[in-house]
């Protein structure tokens, strides 16, 4: 017989550290490892930019600048789900707009910029 005192997390899978708080007293010893499953929000065809696109303004308004043509044009926009590496545009921006990622701190509306391909 073999124990195992951190089983391996699936491929893909992310581990983080959850607190749990019971409502009634429970006869889990502390410390005890539990297995459970989080129901989330899941959407589909919506927008998703990385974090760092995100500007806000002094009253924390989200923004993003969309490229139009050759110039940067600040758009506000509203924010859904967010994690470490997608931002979910819930309205301000449609699917295949190209938005500005680099150069941000000084970027404002109607300033020109140069697309480049990654």
């Amino acid at each position: 017989m073999r124990v195992i005192g951190r089983p391996d997390p699936e491929r893909g899978s992310t581990t983080v550290a959850v607190t749990l708080a019971f409502a009634a007293p429970t006869a889990l010893a502390p410390g005890t490892q539990v297995g459970m499953e989080i129901d989330a929000e899941q959407r589909s065809n919506v927008p998703l930019v990385p974090p760092i696109a995100v500007v806000r303004d002094a009253g924390n308004a989200a923004a993003v600048f969309v490229a139009v043509g050759d110039v940067a044009q600040r758009r506000p926009i509203t924010t859904g789900l967010v994690d470490t590496e997608h931002v979910e545009i819930v309205s301000g921006l449609k699917a295949g707009e190209l938005i500005v990622t680099q150069g941000l701190s000084n970027l404002r509306d109607g300033t020109a910029i140069t697309i480049t391909p990654r």
